[in-house]
């Protein structure tokens, strides 16, 4: 547990990580790759899949122990439902609230300029 240690491997894990993240949104950016639709909808729902993990996991976790297969029945559970109740609650609670945002704050700004 040397801090020394953990700093070099911050440095070598985070700058992969970074340079990864990096070329991947240049391609986007691009247009380089044409992605399929199933990996645009997992990217537009990866939000709410991070928002759910810690209760799914829990759930994942209770499942395998009173299954008594553990690990075996608990981790493709985990998966599986992380990536499907994002998507789900990505597109019934998170894009419906997001919209309702976006119009709550450009109706009075569209009224101002309309007004002038």
């Amino acid at each position: 547990a040397s801090s020394a240690r953990g700093f070099t491997r911050v440095c070598i894990w985070g700058g992969f990580g970074a340079m990864f993240v990096t070329l991947i949104v240049s391609a986007d950016n691009l247009q380089l790759i044409r992605w399929p639709r199933w990996a645009v909808s997992l990217g537009d729902s990866s939000y709410s899949m991070y928002l759910i993990q810690p209760y799914v996991w829990l759930i994942s976790a209770m499942a395998g122990v009173m299954s008594g297969a553990g690990p075996w029945i608990a981790a493709p559970m985990f998966i599986t439902s992380t990536i499907i109740g994002g998507v789900i609650i990505s597109r019934h609670v998170e894009m419906p609230l997001m919209r309702w945002a976006q119009r709550r704050l450009t109706e009075p700004l569209q009224r101002r300029l309309s007004a002038q």
